[in-house]
C-alpha cells in the first residue's frame, strides 16, 4: 500500500502543470490483430487524434495454437503509433511557421492507459524478457489442463473456466516446455507486458478487471487462489504481479517513449503518469459509459460478447465468466463463439451476394421465424453454452418449407436469428436480467438496421449506439485521466460529455418471436447438450 500511495502521489504531483494547455490522454487497446491509439482531449470531450497499425497471429500447422511475439508484434506497433500520433499533436500545436501557437502548446498529454487482449500469458525471466511466443486468448491448446484443474480444483467452482483462459496455459507450459517454465519469473497477462515496457518497471503490476480472466483470481475476494496456483506449481504465486487498485498510477512513461511522442518538447515537461490499465472488455465498458448496475454492454464483433456493471460477484455459473470491472465492481460476461463470422460465412458461401447491406435487404423480406426453419451457428463449436463439439446445422424442414431451404434470403436471416437466440440464451443467465432494459451495442455488426430490430425484439431491449467505435482504447484514456488527476474511475467517466448516436432501436415484435426461439433451444440443447 505504501508503494501504490507513492505512485498516485507521484502522479498527481507531475500533472501539477499551471499552463494553459488542455490536457490530453493516450489509451491504448493492444489487440490480436492490431494496436489502435486514441489522444481524448476532456475540456472538448472528443477525441482530437487516433492512429493504429496492424499485425498477425504467427502461422501455425499445431490445431489449436494462436500466439504473438510481443516484440515483433505489439511494441512496434506502438512504437510506430506513438511516432504518429507525436507527429500529428505536433502539428496541432503549430502555426504555418511551425512555432508554438500563441507562444504556448495548445494539446499536452497528462497520461497513458493501456488495455490488452484478455486471457493470454507472457512469461518473462528475471530480465523482464519473454521466453517464448504469447499465447493468446483464442489459444485453446490446454484442452486436457483445463478438465485437469476442474478435476483438481472442483471446490473452487471452476466451471466457467475454458481452454482461453491463463491458468490453462501455464499448466501446459509446466507440462510440454518444463525448461522454459523453470526460466520463468513472471507470468504476465498483454497488458501486464505492455505497461511493464512502457513504464520500465522492474516489479510487473496489473488490476483486479484483467486478472479476473487469469482462471486464478478470485473476483469476491480480490485475489489469487492459493489452491488454484498451487494445483498448478507451488511457487506460482509468487510469479504473479501485484494487483493495484483501478485509479492508481502504475509508474511514468519511459523517456523513450516520451521522446516518440513529444520529439520537440523540452525536457523538463516530459513527466507523464501512467494507469495501471485493464483487459480490453473492462475498458470497452469505460469508454462506452457503462460503469453503473443496470448498464450492459453487447459487442457484435467476431464473437459476440455481452457484459453488465454489477455490485455483487457471479457465482456458482458455468455461462458467465466471473470478471471484475476496472471501476472496483463486477463485469459478469458472457461470449459466444458464434456471431458475425458466422455470418460472414453464409454470405460468403451461401450467396452470390456482395456485402451484408445487399444480404440484409433481400433478408428483411422474409417473415419471422423464416417458415419454420431454424439455422444453429455452431460452425466452429461454442463456448456459451460450453458445447465445443457443436456443429451448425438447418432444421425444421418439411415438405411445406423445404423450397426455402436454397433460398439465400430465408438462410441468412435464419442465421441472423439463430446467432440472436444464442445471444439472448447468454443474456437470461445474468442475475440481474430484470434490470437490464437497455444495451449499449457496439461492433462491426451494429451497423446493420435488420438485425438492430431483431435483436431489440428478441432480447426485449432498448438499443442504444456509442458513436465512438474505438471504446476499449477511449476506456483506456479515460482511466488514464482518472489516475492522473486523482479522481475514481467511475467518477471521471461519468463526467466526460461524449456526444451520443441520437439513434434508438425498441422492441416491436417480441411475442412474435418466441415460438422460432423456442424450437431455436429445444433443436440446441437435443442436439449438443450433454449435460
Amino acid at each position: 500500500m505504501a508503494l501504490a500511495a507513492t505512485l498516485v502521489n507521484h502522479g498527481e504531483a507531475l500533472t501539477g502543470d499551471t499552463s494553459n494547455s488542455k490536457a490530453v490522454y493516450l489509451g491504448l487497446d493492444v489487440g490480436t490483430q492490431g494496436t489502435k491509439v486514441v489522444a481524448y482531449c476532456p475540456e472538448e470531450a472528443r477525441v482530437i487524434a487516433r492512429v493504429s497499425r496492424s499485425y498477425d497471429v504467427m502461422p501455425t500447422s499445431v490445431p489449436g495454437r494462436a500466439e504473438q511475439d510481443p516484440n515483433e508484434t505489439w511494441m512496434p506497433a506502438i512504437d510506430k503509433c506513438f511516432v504518429e500520433l507525436g507527429n500529428e499533436l505536433s502539428s496541432m500545436n503549430d502555426n504555418d511557421e511551425g512555432e508554438a501557437i500563441d507562444g504556448r502548446i495548445k494539446y499536452k498529454i497528462k497520461g497513458v492507459g493501456v488495455s490488452g487482449q484478455q486471457h493470454g500469458m507472457v512469461a518473462v525471466d528475471s530480465r523482464l524478457t519473454p521466453l517464448r511466443p504469447a499465447k493468446l486468448w483464442c489459444d485453446v491448446e490446454a484442452v486436457e489442463e483445463t478438465k485437469l484443474l476442474q478435476t483438481i480444483c472442483g471446490k473452487e467452482n471452476l466451471d466457467f473456466l475454458t481452454p482461453s483462459f491463463t491458468a490453462p496455459k501455464i499448466l501446459w507450459m509446466k507440462r510440454n516446455e518444463p525448461e522454459l517454465y523453470a526460466q520463468t519469473k513472471w507470468f504476465l497477462l498483454p497488458h501486464d507486458y505492455v505497461v511493464m515496457r512502457l513504464g520500465n518497471l522492474r516489479q510487473p503490476i496489473t488490476d483486479a478487471g484483467d486478472a479476473s480472466g487469469n482462471g486464478i483470481f478470485v473476483s469476491n475476494k480480490r485475489e489469487n487462489s492459493n489452491s488454484i496456483a498451487n494445483a498448478i506449481d507451488e511457487s506460482l504465486m509468487d510469479k504473479l504481479p501485484t494487483v493495484l487498485s483501478p485509479n492508481q498510477v502504475a509508474g511514468i512513461l519511459d523517456d523513450y517513449y516520451v521522446r516518440l511522442l513529444t520529439p520537440n518538447a523540452p525536457p523538463t515537461s516530459k513527466a507523464i503518469p501512467l494507469s495501471v490499465g485493464s483487459g480490453d472488455n473492462m475498458c470497452s465498458a469505460l469508454g462506452v459509459g457503462c460503469v453503473s448496475p443496470g448498464q450492459a454492454v453487447l459487442s457484435l464483433g467476431t464473437s459476440g460478447t455481452i457484459f453488465a456493471v454489477s455490485d455483487t460477484p457471479v457465482s456458482d455459473s458455468p455461462v458467465l465468466a466471473p470478471f471484475c470491472d476496472a471501476t472496483g465492481r463486477y463485469l459478469p460476461l458472457a461470449c459466444t463463439i458464434s456471431c458475425t463470422g458466422v455470418l460472414t460465412q453464409v454470405l460468403n458461401e451461401y450467396t452470390d451476394w456482395s456485402s451484408h447491406e445487399e444480404a440484409s435487404r433481400h433478408a428483411a423480406s422474409v417473415g419471422i421465424g423464416c417458415h419454420g426453419i431454424t439455422f444453429l451457428p455452431y460452425l466452429g463449436g461454442e463456448r456459451t453454452p460450453n458445447w465445443p463439439h457443436a456443429t451448425g446445422a438447418l432444421l425444421g424442414l418439411t415438405a411445406s418449407n423445404l423450397k426455402y431451404a436454397s433460398d439465400p434470403a430465408v438462410v441468412y436471416r435464419a442465421c441472423l436469428e439463430g446467432i440472436t437466440f444464442l445471444l439472448a440464451d447468454a443474456l437470461s443467465h445474468f442475475p440481474n436480467k430484470d434490470t437490464i432494459t437497455t444495451l449499449l451495442v457496439v461492433g462491426g455488426g451494429a451497423k446493420n438496421p435488420l438485425w438492430q430490430q431483431m435483436i431489440a425484439d428478441i432480447l426485449n431491449c432498448e438499443l442504444r449506439y456509442p458513436l465512438e467505435t474505438e471504446s476499449a482504447a477511449l476506456g483506456a484514456a479515460f482511466q488514464a485521466g482518472a489516475a492522473a488527476t486523482g479522481a475514481m474511475v467511475d467518477d471521471y467517466v461519468q463526467k466526460q460529455n461524449l456526444e451520443r448516436n441520437p439513434t434508438v432501436t425498441v422492441p416491436k415484435n417480441h411475442e412474435e418471436y418466441q415460438d422460432a426461439f423456442q424450437r431455436y433451444k429445444h433443436f440446441a440443447t437435443r442436439l449438443f447438450d450433454r449435460s
